[in-house]
């Protein structure tokens, strides 16, 4: 749980329909499926659900609610393209990301390749050396390979360049992506994005791992394979999912429960040596044990040297090497937790009052994007954090990452602004929460100047926060396991929260940093917050506490676990 402002003010979450739970209820005992607790089912109207029909298949997501990758534009297209590579024996290069969900993709898309008896190979680009995505320095290496058909995954959908010089060369150009699209594609022979125009696929809020799955999916069906053989990748699509903070609505939800499901009952070599690697247990497995541990050490490599090491771990091919891949994963992952503490003392002592903060450093381009997350948390405000990197011909400019909060998004800022001035970039993308970008050195004072004027021009609506209702400490054992029924939570859905009125008799720090908080009631509760410990708590002294209630396993055994999401005194 990351530390949280004190809000001034919370409201009550408004009952929609007072008749909903005993109509869902209703529904349920026909089912055969055991009723819900009231407060599920307000919170299942907070999220806008309407109807029981979407209420039931939001608790018990099915296979069958999953929706048919032939929806998506550009599915037929690619899938023909690659069964005449696969036929005609044409070397094909799936070119991927350095990010979880890039590896992931690229995997999956090997791998289902693979089993078709294709000629493939993988290449991932170096964060540092080579930035993202397909470039034509990238291309000009492909062709010295021998590729024939370059298969995007998780990245293409801006590479115009890249594109063009890749077709000039005779080479078979596959895109998919889910990153959102300019005004003008590049010229490809197939693209595939959920949020190109013209694409009628009903949820586009999917990973790149996910198209990946997808293209795997119809590629086994168009060329008459066992339709069962995509679950080999339900693990990295859960993972995937998870790690690219994508909305748990819809189909990403059932992507995360039988991810989950299928790591906890039969975890495959991989996904056990990385736990090994962890210290966890297939108890421990939920999406937070995605969010906080599998992710940042699949991740690691790739932000400081090559991603190379996590894609080896899921194609490895011995247990040896998968072990050796899983240990290194988690061994790079202690390095950038050590260089981020180090890089973020020195980005706090270049914080502005301003509402924007754009802080030019020298910082390891891997861990820029964690920086200004962590930043944009403490602060409250959007953060570009710039670093000096040089371009392939030695020209010096500046990369980094930005972070954003809900009302202001980077993507239309940053579209913004290279619309009237062109010539500040080098290059840029990214969505409404997360952008990466490249500006020359000497634009940056305007760049910054920029940015916070239109922060200024955007009006950003400043809405009290919702809590579901107020409990008493007794009930929030039991409501604990209602609440598990919900699982996962994530991003598009947030833990509810609860009102608690309690005493306070004792307040503990803790942590190999002692920067966390812990408080104990005079009814024997306990609230925690993470990164919490500076709080102004008084003891011996009522409080409301405003609180996500979940549960978890340690040491074995499972247990409640109360976080404080704001505290009143």
């Amino acid at each position: 749980m990351n530390q949280t402002k004190v809000q001034s003010k919370w409201k009550v979450a408004p009952e929609i329909d007072p008749s909903f739970h005993q109509r869902l209820n209703r529904q349920l005992k026909g089912l055969g499926k055991r009723s819900i607790h009231p407060l599920v089912a307000r919170h299942l109207q907070s999220m806008g659900m309407t109807s029981v029909r979407e209420a039931i298949q939001f608790l018990f997501p099915k296979k069958d609610h999953c929706h048919s990758p032939w929806k998506l534009k550009g599915m037929r297209e690619t899938v023909e393209q690659l069964e005449n590579a696969i036929v005609g024996g044409l070397p094909i290069t799936v070119v991927g990301d350095y990010d979880v969900d890039g590896v992931m993709a690229t995997a999956i898309a090997y791998q289902a390749l693979q089993e078709l008896g294709a000629v493939v190979d993988t290449y991932l680009p170096h964060r540092t050396k080579e930035g993202y995505g397909i470039k034509p320095l990238i291309v000009e290496n492909l062709k010295k390979r021998g590729t024939k058909v370059i298969l995007t995954v998780d990245n293409g959908i801006a590479a115009h360049e890249a594109a063009s010089l890749a077709k000039h060369y005779g080479m078979t150009v596959l895109i998919t992506d889910h990153h959102t699209p300019g005004e003008n594609l590049p010229v490809a022979d197939s693209i595939i994005n959920p949020h190109q125009v013209g694409c009628s696929y009903p949820f586009k809020q999917i990973c790149g791992g996910a198209i990946a799955y997808k293209l795997a999916q119809a590629l086994f069906e168009y060329m008459g394979m066992d339709d069962e053989l995509v679950h080999q990748f339900d693990e990295m699509l859960a993972i995937c999912t998870v790690a690219d903070v994508m909305p748990l609505r819809d189909e990403n939800r059932y992507f995360v429960l039988n991810g989950l499901k299928k790591m906890k009952k039969k975890p495959s070599r991989p996904v056990k040596d990385l736990l090994k690697a962890l210290g966890m247990t297939t108890q421990q497995l939920d999406e937070t044990a995605i969010g906080f541990y599998i992710g940042p050490a699949l991740n690691a490599p790739g932000r400081l040297d090559s991603a190379e090491d996590s894609l080896k771990l899921f194609l490895s091919k011995t247990p040896h090497e998968s072990i050796m891949m899983a240990n290194m994963c988690v061994e790079m992952n202690k390095r950038r937790k050590e260089l981020v503490e180090k890089t973020m003392k020195i980005a706090e002592t270049l914080i502005t009052p301003t509402p924007v903060q754009v802080l030019k450093m020298d910082v390891h381009e891997g861990i820029a994007g964690i920086i200004a997350g962590q930043v944009k948390e403490s602060t409250g405000c959007p953060t570009f954090v710039l670093t000096p990197a040089h371009t392939e011909s030695g020209q010096i400019i500046l990369k980094g990452s930005a972070r954003s909060h809900e009302g202001f998004s980077l993507y239309r800022c940053l579209k913004d602004i290279s619309d009237n001035h062109p010539e500040w970039f080098l290059g840029w993308g990214g969505h409404a929460a997360a952008a990466g970008l490249s500006i020359r050195p000497e634009y940056v004072e305007e760049f910054a100047k920029s940015v916070n004027d239109l922060y200024h021009s955007v009006e950003i609506e400043e809405s009290a926060p919702y809590y579901l209702d107020t409990i008493s400490e007794d009930a929030m054992e039991d409501l604990s396991f209602e609440l598990a029924r919900l699982a996962p939570f994530g991003m598009g859905h947030l833990r509810p929260v609860f009102k608690v009125d309690c005493h306070i008799v004792e307040k503990k720090i803790f942590g190999p940093k002692q920067n966390h908080l812990r408080l104990l009631s005079a009814g024997g509760k306990e609230y925690t917050l993470f990164r919490g410990a500076e709080l102004p708590i008084t003891t011996n002294q009522k409080a409301s506490i405003y609180v996500s209630i979940g549960r978890s396993v340690f040491a074995g055994r499972e247990k409640m676990d109360v976080f404080i999401e704001d505290i009143e005194q």
